[in-house]
């Protein structure tokens, strides 16, 4: 059996996507009358004009740095040891898809978003696929990765198909998939937290922005009206906010708190696989 705060947490997501998500589906229109009447207060346009689209692209940009330096660390050491390389295709497919998204609805912010992580993703590929400890592991980067252009080379001939409207939703939909990918990534070591007491697989400048980013981006969305933008991230504030409590039960063994390691060199930020990926 799960340890209770496994359940807990379990129990808080697979409500609020069973129950809050409809929900909050169904007050799309009420949600967008609320940004849009937020949008025209004084503190409210200069927000949704200056605050949350010029900060939301440092924290976006931030977030797609924080692999660099454990990938950095591989690179001189001929090795990934145990970090995991799985997710990293899918962070670079999740920024492909918001490029791709923000050039369709001429959204600059939610473009510039995103070209940090497309570029360094890439690079975070390549690196897991020279890399690799097997072959087994090699092949399962190359097919994460060919997948991930596979599918926007299919949405991207289909929407080419239709018209900008039903264009922009299909591309809005594939791209909050793999966000919502994204953003539960880390948490997959979460039994591991609890069942080890110890959060330093957790990377913490990593948790404790995606929060922040999330957020903003969240209201943000809201108050342009954009369902495709504050959708994903509400989902993300919430992964976010349940990595920073199992930072705040189990604290790093090694020393390090959520708070003394933010603007340090992070933890690996990937969770390690042992049998997957021996050192």
């Amino acid at each position: 059996m799960a340890p209770p705060i496994v359940q807990s947490v379990a129990a808080f997501v697979g409500i609020f996507l069973c129950c809050g998500l409809p929900a909050i589906v169904g007050w799309t229109g009420g949600l967008s009358v609320l940004g849009s009447s937020f949008g025209q207060s004084a503190f409210g346009a200069l927000f949704k004009e200056v605050i949350a689209p010029y900060g939301g692209v440092m924290l976006s940009t931030g977030l797609a740095i924080g692999p660099y330096q454990q990938v950095m660390k591989c690179r001189r050491d001929k090795s990934l040891g145990e970090t995991n390389p799985d997710p990293f295709p899918i962070l670079w497919g999740n920024c492909i898809g918001w490029t791709i998204y923000g050039t369709a609805v001429g959204n600059p912010f939610v473009f510039f978003s995103n070209v940090s992580g497309l570029v360094l993703g890439c690079m975070y590929v390549m690196t897991a696929y020279h890399l690799a400890a097997s072959e087994a592991a090699r092949s399962r980067v190359e097919t994460l990765a060919l997948s991930v252009v596979a599918l926007w080379a299919i949405v991207g001939y289909i929407s080419s198909t239709l018209l900008p409207l039903d264009r922009n939703n299909l591309l809005g939909l594939t791209a909050n998939v793999l966000c919502f990918v994204m953003f539960a990534s880390p948490l997959s070591t979460a039994a591991k937290v609890v069942r080890l007491k110890n959060s330093e697989s957790i990377n913490k400048p990593f948790a404790v922005i995606q929060v922040a980013n999330c957020l903003l981006w969240m209201v943000y969305g809201m108050a342009i009206g954009d369902v495709f933008v504050w959708l994903p991230n509400i989902a993300g504030l919430v992964l976010g906010l349940v990595q920073c409590a199992l930072l705040a039960l189990y604290p790093d063994q090694n020393g390090g708190s959520l708070l003394s390691s933010i603007g340090t060199e992070g933890d690996v930020m990937l969770e390690d696989k042992e049998s997957a990926y021996p050192p």
